[in-house]
């Protein structure tokens, strides 16, 4: 999901200075981890509109950024519509689709990631220096979309359903 954030220039900050894929892909919510499969585009795209054909527009909001440590990262959490992403993101991996790719090991968390490859003191700097900010912010989430990782690290969108209102 590619939200619309209010004030996307903090998070393109962030990202930009710490996040080595900001010129590769958008702010996002991930709601599948990357994986790979030799299903069609098609497949793929059917089973996700199945789950989210009645889900509607969602306003959320960005709260505190925490480090995960062994990932090396700092994410943003995202507040207010948590649990209808989470539920979305359990629904996807009910489908046969999807039900093999699912790592229990790795709790889902909806949030934006702001920094990758980064040390435990930068991130802990980092992750100080977001939330003394306060940086809060709204975001509509009005589509869905699917994209597939090219060679050269770009993302293809090749998927986007667009959300009742």
């Amino acid at each position: 999901m590619f939200p619309k954030l209010d004030d996307s220039k903090t998070i393109s900050d962030y990202r930009t200075r710490y996040d080595d894929l900001v010129e590769h892909i958008r702010p996002h919510v991930q709601l599948v981890f990357p994986f790979e499969s030799e299903m069609s585009d098609q497949r793929i795209g059917n089973a996700v509109a199945k789950v989210i054909e009645r889900v509607r527009q969602m306003k959320a909001v960005l709260g505190d950024a925490y480090t995960i440590p062994s990932a090396r990262t700092v994410e943003v959490e995202v507040l207010l519509v948590k649990q209808e992403i989470i539920d979305l993101h359990d629904a996807l991996y009910k489908e046969p689709e999807f039900a093999k790719f699912l790592n229990k090991q790795i709790p889902y968390r909806p949030h934006v990631t702001i920094a990758r490859n980064v040390t435990d003191s930068e991130a802990k700097q980092i992750v100080k220096k977001y939330n003394a900010e306060g940086n809060r912010q709204e975001m509509i989430i009005d589509s869905v979309s699917i994209e597939r990782i090219l060679e050269n690290g770009d993302s293809d969108e090749f998927f986007n359903h667009e959300l009742g209102s």
